[in-house]
């Protein structure tokens, strides 16, 4: 615990700290979580420690019998994201993800088996937690899926070592026909498919946005405001700027 409040010592401030934390620590520590693990989780989710000992228990056997991997620093992620959903919510979501022919079963396999796939492919472990934790609906795709969207963005030419969890959330929570139309909506303002690609490689966000604003954001800086369209692709973040061009006065 010295080493957890040497590195962490807003710890103390927690008002629950005796009733909850230090037992939850304890609780981890009898799994066989590495104490740098418990390091980890305390500085970078200390709000994972808070529920109460019993709910964190709950939370810890779950884990387990969903096959996560207590020496690995997924297994606090997975308590982080579990954490703030109740039983019932957790029922509702994957009721809707049911609908998406993604059953219960294969959803607990996902967490488990496509973090296995990424560190496969050479993606850090931070990485991953950082996916499992912003984005964990891009875990919920099925196995080919799931393995064809990381084999794109590596094709794409993204680095696992960088950024890449932020293009597998983009490419999963869009089908093709989606891609594509914002492709061709692009190329109506000559950019050429090697420079959408730069631009997605550049910030994976901006084919989040729909293919109505980019027409509008295209025409504001080109038609407006005399730019390029080569400018736009070399800083795509422009395209998700939050502001009305119909009412810019420039």
């Amino acid at each position: 615990m010295n080493v957890v409040i040497k590195r962490f010592a807003g710890i103390l401030l927690y008002d629950d700290l005796h009733i909850h934390v230090i037992p939850n620590i304890e609780a981890m520590r009898e799994i066989g979580v590495p104490e740098s693990n418990i390091v980890a989780f305390l500085t970078k989710q200390p709000q994972a420690f808070t529920p109460n000992a019993n709910r964190f228990k709950e939370i810890v056997e779950e884990e387990k019998k969903m096959g996560f991997n207590p020496t690995k620093m997924m297994f606090g992620a997975a308590i982080h994201a579990m954490r703030g959903m109740s039983k019932s919510n957790w029922e509702k979501k994957v009721e809707v993800y049911k609908k998406w022919g993604l059953f219960e079963d294969e959803m607990l396999v996902a967490f488990v088996k496509h973090p296995r796939f990424l560190r496969e492919k050479g993606v850090p472990e931070s990485n991953i937690v950082a996916l499992f934790t912003r984005h964990p609906q891009a875990f919920m795709a099925k196995a080919d899926r799931f393995k064809k969207i990381v084999e794109e963005v590596k094709k794409m030419g993204f680095n696992p070592t960088k950024m890449i969890f932020v293009a597998i959330h983009v490419l999963r929570a869009m089908i093709k026909s989606t891609w594509e139309k914002k492709v061709a909506v692009s190329k109506k303002w000559g950019l050429s498919e090697d420079e959408i690609l730069v631009a997605f490689v550049k910030h994976p966000q901006c084919m989040l946005v729909s293919k109505d604003k980019i027409m509008g954001m295209m025409d504001f800086f080109v038609n407006k405001m005399g730019w390029e369209s080569s400018i736009i692709a070399r800083r795509p973040m422009l395209l998700c700027l939050s502001f009305n061009c119909n009412d810019a006065n420039i």
